[in-house]
């Protein structure tokens, strides 16, 4: 990666050092980062010149006069004409200096007059990425429809001048790639800063990256303050300070680019007041300025003012246009591939960038001859999936450890993924360039990060970083740029110290405390409900609550994990809340609470309810075919969790489902070819073994299923579900002592989660031993027992002692009526097994 030579006077200190500390250690050459303590000054001043690309002199009155200015530029100009150092660039940071004033072979060359250390990191960053050799920059094609539509939109005199230029598409098509390409080349702005907001973000998440971008914040307790300042001010006056910050960066010909992943549009693909607000007050600005914005879907213009709006949709690429791509980079690897396998190729792309770049790394590196014979990696790109091409592609430890880190980030700056996986930026630099190069990673404004697509398919293909490996990051964070009172590190840098800290499995933030925002809170307890660490997610979610007590997304993790806690007072409570805001989600909600009582019927008419008004969400389809699954409505579950289906093909949750209800209708046939496909996205073996179980006890193979079930429980995945199922087969192979081993097991690790399953596994254990004394003793302590299971172990026990003849035979009479009784009951709601039967219990929103 090229390195930056910052040569400037010890009096320009202070601005110089904040420009290193937002460029970080990898890409500058700054005596106080680089010069070994000691050493002679002229030679650590020669040593770093001959390692630098890019030679920055900060001009003012002060280094012009400074001998130690002198004689690195003096070096520096024997370099540049040696073409050791590729560039420079001069940075006037003293009003009182003129191009005049500067060395004579300095005047030919670009300079720039910039005050604000921030804007003066975003100009070395343009001259750093520009020394990147040609090779390296992603080929642009195609689009001419589009961007003569945007031409033609910018220059009609006749109609007012748009301000906003909004594009939609999805993620990776190339929405970035064609801003940056229109906006240049007709208007000559440099698209970015980007900020990416999601359901998590606000206001003062804008503020603090704007602030960032635009101001010299100072110490940490400086940022502090202004935090506290902007959370004080009321709404209106909010997006007067956002709006201000935007002139500042469009001043020195930037676009500033927000970039929707979720939080600015609301369900009906309106945009939500708050954004609306900043749209329009932007707009209505005097000046020549613009702003960009990337969306997902196409927004509704209802609340913002459209006239002044540049809206275009990205398509995928057409056939031509993909072959093209095609070509160039199977040149950039030095094949030249024959036009019929292109062809070929090209039927399985979907004009898809991600898919043109990955099939050319999957020939690379097995040939193309394989990879057109492998379809099921053929079908994966069409279908943009992509978790068997990362899991295949020969990737080193160091790239893996990257891609895991930023999968759970969002975006980060180099020397924080180096600290991350522990290595130099020499070895990480390429690494990161390849990842590039391959589409996994992407680049914002010099950090880096990954689109969601592509998340995805990592989660489904690696682990995630551990809770050590957080705290040893959490401790180097720290040490780096968190001591005393120093510099106030970049926002990404903040964000990064505050994930870690949470993943570390700590809930204390100091010495960050003052620096936390409600996003970042509400993203924690998001993550820990993910994780199903509950109790830490409760904590989390309260003090978002508290910190955001009007935010819908904050009231909903909050009452999903009191819901999963099975706090049903709590949970209630917040429910009535959010019906009385008018949530959309809440008759899912409702549903979702319904389920988890195993209140199944309940929970149908809820989901019924929230499609009928509009929430159309795989969540919500998911858990409604769940329920009717449980109720026995095969047909109608297997077309609705299809709908997923059609949309997620290899999302594991919805195909093990499918595999349960196929096994449900004994189509064993069906549910095997699932079960096949389920074994190839389950990278983790998160449900595989589980559903593999529930596959032989369906053929009545208690002995393979054993051995599936030991491989569930020994997974780092393992749900209470697992441990169940494996009770319930050992009780159908009649291994006592080992099931009442297992039910000590399964009581120890997860205490009293989901008591009656365990108390019901106990008293069919003791049914199959005819000891119906003890079952009956077991069943009188299960909570519900009118749960239809829970009606045919008493069932059971009832039938048992009708045939005891140690039982007195008028008990014995009794016991036979209640038999005809509960099996009537049973066979009004389609259960007819006496035995225990075991089903999971899986979120939907977990998918």
């Amino acid at each position: 990666m090229p390195k930056a030579f910052l040569c400037h006077s010890s009096q320009d200190k202070d601005y110089v050092r904040i420009v290193a500390n937002h460029l970080g250690r990898a890409k500058i050459i700054f005596d106080e980062v680089t010069f070994n303590p000691g050493e002679d000054f002229r030679t650590e001043i020669l040593k770093g010149l001959d390692s630098a690309d890019l030679f920055i002199f900060f001009a003012s009155k002060r280094s012009l006069e400074s001998l130690w200015c002198k004689y690195e530029i003096n070096q520096a100009e024997l370099r540049i004409m040696s073409g050791t150092i590729q560039k420079f660039l001069v940075i006037i940071i003293d009003n009182t200096v003129t191009y005049d004033n500067l060395p004579r072979w300095m005047q030919s060359c670009k300079a720039v007059i910039q005050t604000r250390p921030s804007q003066a990191t975003r100009d070395i960053q343009h001259a750093l990425f520009s020394i990147f050799p040609p090779q390296a920059a992603k080929p642009f094609i195609g689009r001419q429809p589009q961007q003569q539509e945007f031409v033609e939109s910018i220059s009609d005199i006749y109609l007012l001048p748009k301000k906003i230029f909004i594009v939609s598409g999805l993620e990776n098509i190339g929405r970035r790639s064609f801003l940056e390409r229109v906006t240049f080349d007709n208007l000559g702005l440099h698209l970015g800063p980007f900020f990416f907001i999601d359901e998590t973000r606000g206001l003062d998440d804008i503020y603090v990256w704007a602030l960032n971008e635009t101001a010299e914040i100072g110490s940490i307790k400086n940022l502090s303050d202004e935090m506290k300042a902007f959370a004080s001010l009321p709404n209106e006056k909010k997006v007067e300070e956002i709006v201000n910050r935007f002139k500042l960066m469009c001043s020195n010909s930037c676009l500033p680019c927000l970039v929707d992943q979720g939080g600015m549009l609301s369900d009906d693909g309106k945009y939500l007041n708050v954004y609306a607000d900043i749209i329009n007050r932007f707009i209505a600005l005097e000046y020549d300025y613009y702003l960009a914005i990337i969306h997902r879907r196409v927004p509704k213009l209802d609340c913002i003012d459209g006239s002044r709006v540049v809206k275009q949709k990205i398509p995928p690429l057409d056939r031509n246009e993909t072959l093209l791509l095609l070509k160039q980079l199977f040149r950039k690897i030095g094949k030249n591939p024959e036009k019929t396998d292109l062809e070929e190729l090209v039927q399985y792309l979907d004009g898809y960038p991600p898919s043109v770049y990955f099939s050319v790394s999957f020939a690379k590196e097995y040939g193309l001859k394989n990879l057109l014979a492998d379809k099921s990696v053929l079908e994966d790109f069409k279908d943009k999936r992509f978790s068997k091409f990362i899991t295949e592609l020969n990737l080193d430890d160091t790239s893996w450890k990257i891609l895991r880190y930023l999968a759970a980030e969002h975006f980060v700056p180099l020397n924080v993924i180096c600290i991350a996986v522990e290595e130099d930026p020499e070895i990480v630099s390429p690494k990161l360039r390849n990842l590039i190069d391959n589409n996994l990673v992407i680049v914002a404004d010099e950090n880096f990060g990954i689109s969601q697509p592509i998340k995805a398919a990592i989660f489904r293909a690696t682990d995630l970083l551990t809770v050590q490996d957080y705290q040893r990051i959490v401790a180097q964070l720290t040490k780096e740029y968190w001591q005393g009172d120093s510099i106030a590190p970049s926002i990404e840098i903040v964000d990064a110290t505050l994930n870690a800290v949470a993943k570390s499995g700590s809930s204390d933030f100091n010495p960050y405390a003052d620096l936390v925002r409600p996003s970042i809170v509400h993203k924690l307890a998001k993550e820990c409900y993910h994780r199903k660490e509950y109790e830490l997610g409760l904590k989390y979610a309260k003090r978002a609550l508290q910190m955001a007590p009007e935010n819908e997304n904050v009231k909903i993790i909050y009452f999903k994990t009191l819901v999963q806690l099975e706090k049903w007072s709590d949970a209630e409570k917040m429910l009535n809340e959010l019906f009385d805001t008018r949530v959309k989600t809440a008759y899912y909600l409702k549903g979702f609470m319904q389920k988890k009582r195993r209140d199944y019927k309940s929970a149908i008419e809820s989901f019924e309810l929230a499609l009928k008004i509009g929430d159309t969400s795989y969540s919500v389809y998911r858990d409604y075919a769940d329920c009717l699954f449980r109720v026995g409505k095969y047909k109608k579950a297997l077309d609705t969790i299809k709908y997923v289906l059609d949309r997620d093909s290899e999302n594991i949750y919805v195909l093990d489902l499918v595999v349960r209800i196929y096994l449900e209708e004994n189509e064993i046939g069906a549910a095997s070819e699932y079960l096949e496909k389920l074994e190839r996205f389950d990278h983790d073996k998160r449900f595989i073994h589980h559903r593999r179980a529930s596959y032989w006890c369906s053929l009545k193979r208690y002995d393979l299923a054993l051995i599936e079930a030991d491989r569930a429980c020994s997974t780092k995945f393992s749900p209470f579900e697992a441990f169940a199922q494996k009770i319930d087969i050992l009780i159908e192979l009649n291994k006592f002592d080992e099931a009442e081993a297992a039910i000590r097991e399964i009581s120890h690790r997860f205490g009293q989660q989901r008591k009656d399953i365990q108390l019901g596994l106990n008293c069919k254990l003791h049914l199959r031993k005819n000891d119906w004394k003890t079952a009956l003793e077991i069943w009188s302590s299960i909570e519900n027992k009118e749960d239809t299971v829970h009606l045919a172990l008493l069932c059971k026990i009832c039938e048992i002692k009708a045939n005891d003849f140690s039982v007195p035979l008028t008990e014995r009479r009794s016991a036979s009526e209640e038999v005809f009784r509960l099996k009537e009951v049973l066979r009004e709601v389609n259960e007819v097994n006496f035995g225990y039967q075991l089903e999971d219990q899986f979120d939907g929103d977990e998918m």
